[in-house]
């Protein structure tokens, strides 16, 4: 009967060191170091997937609030709005190649991303902030070892590719989502080209597994021969700086989140 208690009790003790040893190192991969006066860290981090409207099976896990994506460091001004609705300590930036993704966390509860994440779209800049949670990318990871094991049969059967949620036209290296029946669009280079809000556009790019076009790249393209032929110049484009950007005068503009602006999404 003690060799029995003894014997469970070693086994609950290594669950606990197992558990711990796992979460101290998802804690390593996403340390930050200072870079420019922001809290920057590897892309080994685990960030998870975005949520959007879902909420998880329980209030416990691993959450982050995403606040956006920008092809650079932050500027000054950036910082003045992070003040306005939290600490700039608590917002850490994931280096992803060329790009940061703006991030606040981690919460090791759904609730408390979900007020901060309430706090920070009150804001403009922040008003397509979204919880990601890391199980949702540990549960596919989970998956993908299992699928590891089954029958050759299967695993040789061919792949349908992913359906995107929306049609897109392709203009480039980059997509165009097409209007749904009764939105907003607009007509111009013999294509029909959407129109939406800030939140509208970056959560169809997000949930097709894009992102908005940065306005570096946006501006890059405007100087191409093709640009003419090929985009509408008429209308602002959203960007994943999240604003407003005028290719013709080549300037960010301060249009209102609600504005029905065009959308390009960078795969």
């Amino acid at each position: 009967m003690l060799l029995r208690f003894f014997s469970i009790l070693v086994i609950s003790l290594l669950g606990v060191l197992s558990w711990s040893s796992a979460k101290a190192k998802a804690a390593d991969a996403c340390s930050s170091v200072e870079r420019q006066g922001w809290q920057v860290m590897e892309q080994s981090c685990e960030v998870g997937a975005g949520l959007w409207s879902k909420r998880p099976l329980k209030d416990e896990g691993r959450f982050w609030v995403q606040c956006g994506v920008v092809s650079q460091l932050p500027k000054p001004w950036f910082a003045k709005e992070i003040e306005a609705v939290l600490m700039q300590d608590k917002l850490v930036l994931r280096q992803e190649g060329d790009k940061y993704r703006c991030l606040v966390g981690p919460f090791e509860r759904y609730s408390e991303a979900a007020i901060v994440k309430d706090v920070m779209t009150q804001r403009k800049v922040f008003a397509s902030a979204f919880i990601r949670d890391v199980s949702l990318t540990e549960q596919a990871a989970k998956v993908s070892q299992s699928d590891k094991h089954k029958k050759k049969t299967t695993a040789q059967k061919i792949a349908k590719p992913a359906q995107k949620l929306r049609r897109y036209i392709d203009v480039g290296e980059l997509k165009s989502p097409m209007p749904e029946i009764g939105e907003p669009h607009y007509s111009d280079k013999q294509n029909t080209w959407w129109r939406a809000t800030l939140k509208q556009a970056n959560q169809v790019c997000h949930q097709d597994g894009m992102q908005l076009v940065s306005e570096a790249k946006l501006k890059a393209l405007s100087s191409t021969s093709d640009w003419k032929n090929t985009y509408p110049s008429r209308l602002p484009y959203w960007v994943a700086e999240m604003r407003a950007f005028d290719v013709v005068m080549g300037i960010s503009m301060p249009l209102t989140i609600e504005s029905a602006l065009l959308v390009l999404c960078e795969p």
